[in-house]
């Protein structure tokens, strides 16, 4: 064989491989997924998930940040108090300036013994963003029947 197929063949099954152990040690993440999905059982032990979530109340500000969490309702829907949350622990370096109900991207692990929702990453959206849409809109009590 010449030099070049070798190489492309290597470079080829290599490629491969990493796409595989990627996979086998949690590189990538699903995304779509709910706190209802969460709380439903649909997150394997160990899997990777993303997931856009409102911070609702916060237990810890600073390393680690620790927040209880709800679904993103549908913009126009009014978000509910008993909605069904998690709470979600981030340590990680970056700094994280969470405002109270402020619309949050995480994405980690769910450890369903500790019932806390391990975030590797987050991320928040711009100050900017709320100066010209508003802030989200606070959860409410669920009306009374």
């Amino acid at each position: 064989m010449r030099p070049p197929v070798i190489i492309a063949f290597l470079l080829l099954f290599g490629g491969a491989g990493a796409l595989v152990w990627l996979n086998a040690a949690g590189g990538t993440a699903e995304s779509n997924f709910s706190i209802t999905r969460i709380l439903a059982g649909e997150a394997r032990e160990k899997q990777r998930v993303r997931m856009a979530v409102q911070a609702v109340e916060f237990h810890n500000r600073f390393n680690p940040v620790v927040f209880e969490a709800i679904d993103i309702v549908p913009e126009g829907q009014q978000p509910r108090l008993d909605a069904q949350r998690i709470r979600v622990s981030y340590d990680g370096k970056d700094k994280i300036a969470l405002e109270p109900y402020s619309h949050v991207a995480i994405e980690g692990v769910w450890n369903e013994q500790e019932k806390v929702f391990h975030a590797s990453s987050m991320v928040t959206r711009c100050p900017s963003h709320y100066e010209q849409k508003g802030k989200p809109p606070q959860p409410v009590a669920a009306p009374k029947s």
